[in-house]
């Protein structure tokens, strides 16, 4: 497993965790976890495109970072159990959906 995310993705990624701070409603969460499990999903398992992301509406937001961190094996950074953030970089570059 690698964690290769650039400047620019980690600083993406820290923008998805105010967006976090700011919707929670009250809900505890561990940024610097999350910042690693979305660091690890974008290194190992399937590109994020966080811009995309960002853009989401609430739903399908958390919907992807729930589902990232429920779902991303922190040991061998594969997705488990069928998951897909909405969110994913195709192949060849392009956003999935």
């Amino acid at each position: 497993m690698k964690l290769s995310s650039t400047t620019v993705e980690l600083g993406k990624i820290g923008k998805v965790i105010e967006r976090m701070e700011n919707e929670s409603r009250g809900i505890k969460f561990d940024p610097f976890t999350v910042i690693y499990a979305l660091d690890i999903a974008n290194s190992n398992g399937t590109k994020l495109d966080f811009d995309k992301l960002l853009k989401f509406n609430s739903i399908s937001f958390w919907h992807d970072v729930l589902g990232i961190f429920d779902n991303i094996n922190m040991k061998t950074g594969d997705y488990e159990n069928c998951f897909l953030p909405r969110c994913s970089v195709s192949e060849k570059g392009s956003s999935s959906n």
